[in-house]
């Protein structure tokens, strides 16, 4: 209970009146107790209904036919008694879920129709035109110039508020830690507007990877790959194909922009067979400049290998610990025992620390408390008269917006009840002041007790669930801890199990804590969430994206329509901005729902293992719903089956429907100039810091401004949104060979805009050694099979012969040839034996902790 001085309470209760309350209070905390685990409960149930909802409702015309073969087969076929009963009983339920699943089926094929006929008046509508993906039209030049212009001044404008805010708020775009490691010819930004760019754009790979990690500078030199690969297969395609298209390619009524391109193709062009040699040489000039540069990022992994840090170079993550071993000293003597001789420099198996976790965030709250209530005095200039003095009232509005600042065991209401027990009013100050020193007793305590028991190598059973069965073991050489990640230890393959450990301050410990049955039950979940959003993602932002049309506008608001007519550069400006803007919009959020989804039900052990996963997904995602959005018709589910059933079909899918759509491509890449520059504004951090300054100093509101959002500024969603980029022309750069030109403007002004964030304001990130690189280009090649499926299309619906689409097609073997060399060719996983013997001879790098155990119990939390 707190003991606070009298002289600071003014009494207006009797306390007497108020101890008859304490059993009360501690039902109410019970009973709030319950209340918390019913609500946590159903926020799992309704998560789990939703996605459910999703996966149901997004499975149109679906064929269930088999579930009743299966369930017939089972019928006819004689079963002994018992299994005819075991399978009666589990055939319930089955034809439950079938019944279920066909209603949704049904009723979820309706969902896109139904959007098309009450919004957009239409008895059958694609997806792509529910998204926003329009055709090429006569006027998507002018949507083009619009969408250009605009875009254009947005940059301006964004540019010139960060250089003001900048000036008025230098914290928010300066790394607070920028110094040692940083170079001296760069260690401070130059003075003056746009004073910056020319340091930025002369930024090499040596200079980011030795600042802020091997994974940004590996980000930024996807975007020099980028305009090498547009500069070396763009500007042919410019200078050849444009003028041939234009002169000689046969469509009269063609309009100006699609003169330019395939569009402007004749059937039975005799410039069908050089498309096919330009298949062939965009594939082979791509596919070399990607070896190219792994064979550069090759050298810079070795080298990050070789100076990687003590203790995570010599360590190894172990999970699945047999419960006999199950403690420090138990674990490192096995390893010990196994190599015949002391190999093991430290042991450490995770703590079950959740009680301390809890300690230690009410002691956090007490003191952000504290230094808020001492700032705002300080502010009034430090009066004794003016010392902040918290009322009942104050108490009651801070217990219900957080219950984690007080000390004891009970909940935020009961502890506040005792605290009133003085009076009515309290100094604030002394309050938080004995509610942290208190606190902190009590976290040391809790510390002391912990380490007793595990230095004391009784296992769990004995201790009252102390160990888990994941560790850390960090080798006194690097050699044997490689050794010891090729090893078997048992003949049961599910235990010692070794891996590479992610970096010591990426550690997600509360994964490491989860059980087995946990974390195949989590991942069961998570691609079960994960196909559920990805089949009902169409019908659930379909709705908003057409109402977002102007052709949609103008039918339900009539003055809209009288304002087009009188205004028609209306429609052209809401053509070239909104469709795209709309679509990158419902991609916005994305990452969000695929980041809950990682971390809550992918037992994922590291955030930048989040983040890796959250690229690959992302990416997919992207691929799907914004370049083949308009391959996917009115249902994703429909098409997939079709295409299951006939694979043959995708050159005709693909070539029947996403050559209508260049200018909408050719719009969409100036909107991503200004979603750059709006991530170098950093609006979200800089209205953080800017609230923050009202309840600290400058220096916390740095601290709880930073960092960024990572799930859509993370280092995932943008090495996806950037490979998406330069997929999209790759796949069009055929059909539209202006959009190399445009794409290479992104890149450019992503370049410059993530070249100042990544070196100069946000905050270095855990390092994986340029793992994201890698899925990069591997997504990079994936892009590239569309583009040579999408020409082979296009020519065999073109060419008055199938040569040329045949000779397209055989770029696929050489193109799955290189994809193949790609994963054998370059082993950039782990270090090369042969250096392995020499790594005590390497610089290394500064570890961000120099253990793995948990930072509660060290104090560093």
């Amino acid at each position: 209970m707190c003991d606070l001085p009298a002289s600071r309470f003014i009494s207006s209760h009797s306390p007497e009146s108020e101890l008859a309350r304490l059993p009360a209070m501690q039902f109410q905390h019970r009973s709030g107790l319950k209340k918390s685990l019913a609500a946590r409960a159903l926020r799992h149930i309704v998560l789990a209904a939703t996605l459910l909802f999703a996966c149901l409702t997004a499975a149109p015309n679906m064929n269930w036919i088999w579930l009743d073969e299966m369930t017939q087969r089972a019928q006819d076929e004689p079963l002994p008694r018992i299994s005819s009963v075991v399978w009666g009983a589990l055939r319930a339920p089955w034809h439950l879920a079938a019944a279920t699943a066909r209603l949704a089926a049904g009723q979820g094929g309706r969902v896109t129709r139904l959007v098309a006929k009450l919004v957009m008046r239409k008895e059958e509508a694609t997806a792509a035109e529910l998204t926003g993906v329009m055709v090429d039209s006569a006027g998507g030049l002018n949507a083009f110039w619009v969408a250009l212009l605009i875009n254009s001044l947005a940059v301006l404008v964004l540019t010139l508020f960060f250089e003001i805010a900048r000036g008025w708020h230098p914290l928010v775009y300066v790394r607070n830690e920028v110094g040692e490691t940083r170079p001296s010819t760069i260690s401070r930004l130059p003075c003056g507007w746009l004073a910056w760019l020319p340091t930025v754009i002369n930024l090499t790979v040596d200079d980011v990877a030795g600042v802020v990690g091997l994974d940004a500078a590996m980000l930024l030199e996807f975007h020099h790959l980028a305009l090498q690969i547009l500069a070396v297969v763009g500007v042919p395609l410019i200078v050849v194909l444009c003028p041939l298209h234009y002169y000689f390619g046969g469509m009269a009524d063609a309009d100006q922009y699609s003169r330019l391109g395939m569009g402007n193709v004749a059937q039975g062009s005799s410039l069908c067979w050089l498309h096919a040699g330009v298949v062939w040489f965009v594939v082979l000039s791509a596919e070399a400049l990607i070896f190219r540069a792994q064979r550069r990022f090759l050298d810079l992994r070795v080298r990050w290998l070789r100076e990687m840090p003590v203790p995570r170079a010599t360590t190894v993550m172990v999970e699945h610990i047999p419960a006999e071993y199950q403690s420090d000293k138990r674990l490192q003597d096995y390893i010990d025992n196994v190599f015949a001789r002391t190999v093991v420099k430290e042991a450490y198996v995770i703590k079950k620390t959740g009680q301390l976790l809890k300690l230690e965030a009410k002691l956090a709250s007490a003191k952000r408390e504290l230094m808020e209530l001492d700032f705002q005095w300080q502010r009034s200039g430090s009066i004794p008269e003016r010392r902040p003095i918290l009322t009942r009232a104050s108490n009651l509005r801070r217990a219900r917006k957080r219950d984690d600042f007080l000390y004891t065991g009970l909940s935020a209401d009961t502890d506040l009840l005792l605290i009133q027990l003085a009076g009515d009013q309290m100094d604030g100050l002394d309050y938080f002041q004995k509610v942290a020193a208190d606190t902190a007793a009590l976290v040391q305590e809790e510390r002391k007790r912990i380490l007793e028991v595990a230095s004391s190598g009784i296992t769990d059973r004995s201790t009252g669930e102390v160990h888990s069965s994941s560790g850390f073991i960090t080798f006194i050489h690097r050699r044997d801890a490689e050794i010891a990640l090729q090893m078997t230890f048992r003949s049961h393959g599910w235990q010692f199990v070794m891996s590479r450990p992610p970096d010591p301050g990426d550690v997600l410990y509360s994964a490491l804590l989860a059980g087995e049955a946990y974390s195949f039950l989590g991942q069961c979940i998570g691609y079960a969430a994960i196909a559920g959003l990805f089949l009902g993602y169409v019908p659930f932002i379909v709705l908003f994206s057409a109402v977002a049309q102007l052709e949609t506008l103008r039918k339900v608001v009539p003055l809209l329509e009288s304002i087009v007519q009188s205004w028609p550069v209306l429609h052209t400006v809401w053509n070239g901005l909104m469709a795209s803007f709309a679509l990158t919009l419902f991609m916005s959020f994305l990452p969000s729902c695929l980041m809950l989804i990682s971390r809550r039900l992918f037992v994922l052990k590291a955030g930048r293992w989040c983040q890796l996963k959250l690229q690959m997904l992302y990416y997919y995602f992207l691929v799907v719903f914004v370049l083949l959005i308009t391959a996917v018709g009115s249902s994703i589910f429909c098409t997939a089956s079709n295409l299951v059933e006939r694979p043959v079909s995708i050159f005709s899918l693909l070539a029947s429907t996403m050559p209508k759509a260049t200018q909408f491509y050719l719009c969409y890449f100036p909107l991503q100039w200004t979603s750059y520059v709006l991530e170098l504004v950093r609006y979200q951090n800089l209205a953080k810091f800017v609230t923050m300054l009202t309840l600290c100093g400058q220096v916390a509101a740095k601290e709880r401004s930073e960092p960024e959002n990572q799930d859509y500024y993370g280092i995932g969603a943008r090495s996806a949104r950037d490979t998406l980029l330069l997929v999209i022309a790759l796949v069009f750069c055929s059909l539209s060979p202006p959009i190399c030109l445009v794409a290479s403007m992104s890149f450019v002004v992503a370049r410059v805009c993530y070249g100042y964030l990544l070196f100069y304001a946000e905050v270095r990130k855990p390092d994986q050694g340029g793992e994201f690189w890698c899925l990069q280009l591997q997504h990079l090649q994936h892009g590239l099979f569309i583009y040579v499926i999408l020409m082979t299309g296009v020519l065999l619906q073109r060419a008055s012969t199938s040569t040329p689409g045949v000779l397209a097609a055989t770029s696929l073997f050489a193109l799955a040839s290189k994809y193949r060399r790609f994963h054998t060719e370059f082993k950039w996983q782990s270090l090369p034996f042969e250096d392995i013997s020499q790594d005590l001879d390497h610089r290394k790098e500064t570890s961000s902790r120099h253990s793995y155990v948990q930072p509660e119990l060290c104090g560093e939390s």
